[in-house]
């Protein structure tokens, strides 16, 4: 998932505010309701303000909510995969196709 975000490099830890941020992901974050599992998080070529998110489980509005815990608003999401299913690139919002036999094998595998 990609998402513009104000972040600043320090090593392999993305710096806001002072706090480690993939550090904090890859340990998960105590939400008020909930605890998220571990998380990924990464630039997106050498893009600071656009990272990559790989989640474990799919809360209700779970990144939005585990980065406002760092008081980081996100302003744009994009699903990139569904498992172990690349989302079609080409496909306009809105738009949808039928899935092909592997991708329906892929899913169902899982």
């Amino acid at each position: 998932m990609n998402k513009p975000l104000l972040l600043r490099p320090s090593g392999k830890d993305y710096l806001w505010g002072g706090q480690r941020l993939n550090t904090e992901f890859e340990k998960g974050i105590e939400l008020k309701d909930a605890k998220c599992l571990g998380a990924s998080l990464e630039p997106v070529d050498g893009d600071y303000q656009v990272g990559k998110v790989v989640i474990k489980q799919g809360m209700y509005h779970q990144i939005k909510r585990m980065f406002s815990h760092f008081s980081i608003n996100v302003v744009e999401l994009k699903r990139i995969k569904m498992g172990s299913l690349d989302l079609d690139e080409n496909l306009k919002p809105g738009e949808c196709r039928y899935l092909t036999k592997e991708e329906i094998s892929s899913l169902c595998d899982k």
